[in-house]
């Protein structure tokens, strides 16, 4: 396994401690976000959702480059495996079904169609990535 390729001339030890650093900032920056998002708050509630998402997607994506550095994953490889992402486009597809046995079908008839279409398209997402990179692989 080939070291990180922007940061390649950094000790390896550096790399870790910068790391843990980085996640530990990025998760306490997304439980802080999440405070706003649930409950939302009383005025203005669309903005504090919107603006807790947005916290939260870029501390969870701050939190992926930190796990890269942490275990030295190359960049071009991909963070899953092939393996991992096929078995997340099966949970994926998973969650809708499970919506029709748990009622949730019925308490949001309106919201449940629209998060079941993007559940599948995140499903043959995640196993198209999987595919491309097995090809890349070999």
């Amino acid at each position: 396994m080939h070291p990180i390729d922007e940061i390649s001339d950094v000790p390896r030890w550096l790399q870790i401690v910068a790391g843990l650093i980085i996640a530990f900032f990025a998760v306490f920056c997304t439980v802080a976000a999440l405070s706003s998002v649930f409950p939302p708050t009383t005025r203005g509630p669309v903005l504090s959702i919107v603006g807790g998402a947005v916290i939260v997607f870029a501390g969870g994506w701050i939190m992926v480059k930190a796990v890269r550095l942490i275990i030295g994953r190359p960049i071009k490889g991909g963070l899953l495996s092939p393996l991992a992402l096929r078995v997340a486009s099966i949970v994926t597809l998973c969650l809708p079904v499970g919506g029709l046995f748990t009622g949730y079908w019925a308490q949001h008839p309106v919201v449940a169609p629209i998060q079941s279409v993007f559940y599948v398209g995140l499903s043959f997402y995640l196993w198209r990535m999987a595919r491309a990179r097995t090809s890349m692989q070999r």
